[in-house]
């Protein structure tokens, strides 16, 4: 069952890496510091599943909870990410907080290894949109096995029970992502005639940028 949480996004840093502080301060040294040279941070994909998005994807585990098999090239848990302080530029984090024992830690910590970041999280539990959004998607004749993915994945999480927190920003500036409510409208030779109708869209997921 899912649990309701309003999570702060002004959480404070807390003293979280006694356990790790050695070895985290060598693990990306050799992006971020090399002899006083200067050098493009990389970035950083926390919870990156099959993602292929980054120069450094992070998971927990070579499969996600779902079976899905991840691109990760850096395996840490994200509550403790084993990297300097401001060692990316920029920091992706999506739909990976709901997941996790501690949202609010590993907030932190993307907060102190990147220089900006991404995070997106489902508005409410994310079941019902998710599998809305992939049974409006089976009207597409490109989409219809990606869709029938995304249901399968949807169930599955259900089942597992993997989705622990409702997350809720508060005192923050958010952003709320949409879906058509009818895809078939707005493509192909029909969207010319409903590009000026305000179709019904369905909230999907907050966007936070940090």
């Amino acid at each position: 069952m899912s649990v309701r949480a309003d999570l702060r996004f002004s959480v404070q840093k807390a003293g979280i890496r006694s356990a790790q502080e050695r070895s985290h301060d060598r693990s990306l040294s050799a992006w971020s510091e090399h002899e006083g040279e200067s050098m493009t941070k990389p970035t950083l994909n926390v919870g990156c599943g099959p993602d292929e998005w980054g120069d450094v994807r992070l998971d927990v585990d070579f499969r996600t909870q779902t079976g899905v098999k991840s691109q990760l090239n850096i395996m840490a848990d994200a509550h403790y990410l084993p990297f300097i302080d401001k060692a990316f530029n920029y920091v992706r984090c999506w739909h990976v907080l709901e997941h996790i024992a501690f949202p609010s830690l590993a907030i932190s910590e993307i907060r102190r290894v990147g220089d900006s970041a991404n995070i997106r999280f489902p508005v409410d539990d994310g079941f019902k949109r998710e599998l809305f959004r992939n049974l409006l998607a089976l009207s597409s004749y490109r989409q219809w096995r990606v869709a029938l993915q995304g249901i399968r994945l949807a169930i599955r999480t259900r089942e597992l029970g993997a989705h622990l927190w409702i997350i809720r920003p508060v005192g923050v500036e958010a952003h709320v992502n949409s879906y058509d409510l009818f895809p078939f409208l707005v493509s192909g030779r029909k969207a010319r005639f409903f590009k000026r109708i305000r179709l019904p869209k369905v909230r999907h997921e907050w966007e936070i940028a940090l």
